[in-house]
């Protein structure tokens, strides 16, 4: 989770690209169709599949000699949700590197433990 009013002051005067991603079928993407891109677009793009995703992306795109610019946005990051397939061990070896090194706190999803919702799912 970032602080997004942060987070876009900051890359507006530096190397990012950043945008919605476009979500297109595969079908449309012919190789005339590509060569219509623009390479900052071509990160954007994703097959239509993802769609529900409804990702935001945020791209370096800067000076590659330079990449401490890249990193500039680690004081706009709020806390790092990991994913619920991280194992209690890497939770906590995470957590407390992102806690110590940087102020970044932590939590995990528990998603796949939740067996309420899980067995909303069990008939399909």
């Amino acid at each position: 989770m970032f602080d997004e009013e942060k987070l876009f002051a900051r890359i507006e005067s530096s190397g990012f690209l950043h945008g919605p991603v476009r979500y297109v079928p595969s079908r449309d993407l012919s190789a005339a169709e590509l060569r219509k891109l623009t390479p900052e677009k071509i990160p954007f793009i994703k097959r239509r599949p993802y769609e529900c995703e409804g990702e935001y992306r945020l791209v370096w795109a800067g000076n590659p000699e330079d990449p401490a610019q890249g990193i500039a946005v680690r004081d706009c990051i709020r806390y790092v949700t990991l994913g619920p397939e991280f194992k209690e061990s890497e939770v906590v070896a995470t957590g407390n590197l992102l806690k110590d090194e940087y102020g970044i706190p932590t939590n995990r999803s528990r998603i796949l433990e939740n067996k309420s919702w899980i067995s909303k799912f069990g008939n399909l």
